[in-house]
């Protein structure tokens, strides 16, 4: 699963339908190691996102690491494309032991310090270097709730873009 990131449902929505109509996902370099940009993933089952993202939206408010909005895609698919899962560890010392083209798979992770503990292994994150392209068939979309599926469905009438609409492998809403 790929999350957006937006300040707002609004604006999170507007990143969801520009990478459904590039049919690509472009990478960042936000939190990573090493200087490849990266599109992020996460094995995670969609109820431990949900309640993930219902707990950030109640303790942190505005200030969520992801919005309800994204695409699922098989994880062979993210494979073939040359996607690999991260490797959890102290990242000072991974970068001891791994070559600097592999620095884009470290995440930090660190149970030492009860009050700064740093643990990401719940997403299980995969990445793949650069960028994501897909094609319909091979997605689903990801919405909040219901009247952000009928706002997608109206939309991809109005835009004609109904071969999104007739070609996704199917619509999940979060709610």
């Amino acid at each position: 699963v790929h999350l957006t990131k937006a300040n707002t449902d609004e604006d999170a929505f507007e990143i969801l339908w520009k990478i459904l109509t590039m049919k690509k996902l472009i990478g960042g370099s936000g939190y990573i190691n090493g200087h490849i940009p990266v599109c992020c993933f996460q094995e995670t089952p969609l109820i431990s996102i949900a309640e993930t993202l219902n707990y950030e939206e109640q303790i942190r408010g505005n200030n969520v690491r992801y919005s309800p909005f994204g695409i699922r895609v098989i994880k062979g698919n993210i494979y073939i494309s040359g996607g690999r899962p991260v490797i959890y560890g102290k990242a000072e010392e991974l970068k001891k032991v791994l070559p600097s083209y592999e620095w884009w798979r470290i995440v930090d992770f660190d149970l030492e310090d009860k009050e700064k503990i740093i643990d990401w292994t719940h997403e299980r994150e995969w990445r793949i270097k650069n960028e994501y392209s897909f094609e319909y068939p091979e997605i689903e979309v990801i919405l909040k709730n219901g009247t952000y599926y009928k706002r997608f469905v109206q939309r991809c009438l109005v835009e004609e873009k109904t071969d999104m609409l007739a070609r996704i492998n199917s619509i999940i809403t979060i709610s």
